[in-house]
């Protein structure tokens, strides 16, 4: 997590997403990507929390959107994970369109959302292994990624990581612990040794 998330708040949708664009390209979200994703996490994510004026006062009813503390800090986690799937270098067999990307990255947020809240807290290294296998294995022909090809993405931005690296964070994901002391997989391997997402 990066640091301790603060609410971003506004009076339209189109506020929220122009901040949330700003934060998404402080942390390498190429520009038009930014405004596309930033645009579609507000979509879902803002609510509206109405301020009724002082009693006594004829004042109207002012609705105010705002992204809260935690669905931020969720996004905060996984900024840099979605600067590389927004960027494209995330899919084994090259790029997909900016759609597809963007509902890859939103599909993430809303699954990992109810986890989030019962304290099933990913790291910033946890979030980019997650949304690398997620990203290729969004369809039910997709046949899952080997730890190798898993290794083979990452080092696109992460050069240092190797296989080691790589199968200590898988197997993380696949029994990850909540503040109940349950445990979630959020990614499983089959037989094959092919890794699929549960999102």
């Amino acid at each position: 997590m990066i640091g301790q998330s603060r609410e971003i708040s506004g009076t339209s949708l189109d506020e929220i997403s122009a901040k949330l664009g700003d934060r998404l390209s402080r942390h390498g979200v190429q520009s038009e990507s930014a405004a596309i994703l930033a645009a579609a996490i507000a979509s879902e994510f803002a609510v509206v929390e109405p301020h009724v004026s002082r009693p006594g006062t004829l004042g109207l009813l002012i609705g105010r959107y705002a992204i809260r503390t935690d669905d931020l800090a969720l996004l905060d986690a996984m900024i840099a994970g979605f600067a590389a799937l927004a960027n494209g270098q995330f899919f084994l067999n090259g790029p997909v369109a900016i759609a597809v990307r963007v509902a890859i990255a939103v599909a993430a947020l809303k699954f990992l959302k109810p986890l989030w809240l019962r304290g099933v807290v990913l790291s910033a290294d946890e979030a980019r292994v997650f949304l690398i296998v997620q990203s290729n294995t969004t369809a039910l022909t997709d046949e899952g990624l080997t730890a190798a090809e898993i290794v083979e993405i990452l080092q696109r931005v992460s050069p240092e990581c190797d296989m080691h690296w790589a199968d200590e964070i898988l197997q993380r994901l696949a029994a990850m612990t909540a503040r109940d002391q349950s445990t979630t997989s959020l990614i499983s391997c089959d037989s094959r040794k092919r890794w699929r997402s549960h999102a």
